[in-house]
This record gives structure tokens, sequence and C-alpha cells, in this order.
């Protein structure tokens, strides 16, 4: 399958595309193209609630520059949970890299 993502960096954003077996693995292979060193190592999934209106969550670890990192997604679509998952991994990996002056917890909610 292929699979087109719109992401931002640095502020800008772009269009990012990749093949796989399914949506998840396509995305990672859309990152990798971008020059990201990802890996997944492993992936959990259940959803909170039931029928129609259960939501979906995916539990992501994620080898980021050689570096474990963890990352939870939420969604309607388990598709959107996991490709959020790996994002907040990666955004967790990132933000531990340079910490940026005059953050407080009030900026950042």
């Amino acid at each position: 399958m292929t699979l087109e993502a719109c992401i931002a960096k640095d502020g800008e954003r772009h269009t990012i595309s990749g093949e796989g077996n399914g949506p998840l693995a396509a995305f990672v292979k859309a990152l990798r193209s971008e020059g990201h060193d990802i890996e997944i190592i492993d992936y959990h999934e259940h959803s909170r609630g039931q029928g129609a209106d259960a939501e979906a969550i995916a539990y992501v670890e994620v080898r980021v520059k050689g570096e474990a990192v963890f990352g939870v997604g939420t969604d309607e679509s388990i598709t959107s949970a996991s490709i959020k998952g790996v994002m907040s991994a990666i955004n967790r990996c990132l933000s531990t890299e340079e910490v940026a002056p005059n953050v407080t917890a009030d900026s950042v909610a």
C-alpha cells in the first residue's frame, strides 16, 4: 500500500509518501525517505469503550537515532491512533535533544 502524509518540520508543512505492507509500515518508510532514523520495536493496541463510540489506543515503542522511546496515540481510527503513537515517540525523542529556554508547563499546555 502507498501512504501520503502531511507533516510539519521546523514550522513548515510538507507531504511525505512511502510504500509498505500496511499503513504503519508505509508511514515509517515515508519518514525514513525523509532521512529519519526510525524503526518500530514494539506495538500494542486496544480500545476504550464499546461499540461505534469506542476509541482506539496504540502504544508504540520506536527506535529513533538508536534510542528506544515510547509513544501513545488515540483516535477513532486504529490507523490514525498508530500513526499518532509513532509521532508521539518521535516528538518525545526530539523534545529531549535540546531543552528550550523559558518553557513552563503553562506555555506547553
